[in-house]
């Protein structure tokens, strides 16, 4: 098997300082796989003892001799454009963050589906569930929001009901007296029928 001609731009030492000081887990693995090739390290065993194949670890060194570290820094594609413009998504985390109105949206407060029928009746643009989920978070909403109060509820006769409701409480397990019995359980020892 032909050994892996690995670039002698930095020595085993270098190859080791440089992972102790990179912050990236993937990058550090990288150089320190490097450094074992470059110890005399067969590839098979160096290739497994990182966690890759032989052909992984045949790329990384073709990166790393291409482009130094910064070869080893994953790439990308940066995915599908995004559906909304920035002004789009500025827009609609405006009126997120204003709220639902009742005369407006026919609706106390926003859900997904709503913000969902929001976008597509205001920018043209479909979302699924997920995909406005992570819209949302984008933009910097947190979807925890405190329960809607309806907009012809009277909080001072809710807090009259909360003072004169008659308390329903459970009697703590704390105050039932347990029994006398030492298996642990309520019931006596040996008082259910086993089945055969």
């Amino acid at each position: 098997m032909v050994a892996l001609a690995v670039s002698e731009r930095l020595s085993v030492a270098e190859l080791r300082v440089a992972a102790r000081a990179e912050h990236r887990g993937k990058v550090r693995g990288r150089l320190l796989a490097l450094a074992r090739l470059r110890e005399g390290g067969e590839r098979g065993v160096t290739a497994r003892q990182f966690g890759m194949s032989r052909n992984v670890l045949r790329i990384w060194v073709g990166r790393y001799n291409a482009a130094g570290i910064a070869g080893l820094v994953d790439r990308h594609g940066g995915g599908a454009p995004a559906r909304l413009s920035v002004a789009q998504r500025d827009a609609l985390k405006e009126r997120v963050l204003a709220g639902a109105d009742l005369e407006r949206d026919q609706i106390v407060a926003y859900r997904i589906l709503d913000i969902r029928a929001l976008a597509e009746r205001e920018f043209g643009v479909n979302y699924s569930h997920g995909g406005m989920h992570r819209v949302l978070h984008a933009i910097g909403c947190a979807w925890l929001m405190p329960r809607p109060h309806h907009p012809k509820g009277d909080a001072e006769a809710q807090d009259e009901f909360k003072k004169n409701s008659r308390k329903w409480s459970r009697t703590s397990p704390a105050s039932i007296p347990a029994s006398q019995s030492s298996c642990g359980s309520r019931t006596r020892c040996g008082s259910v029928k086993k089945a055969h």
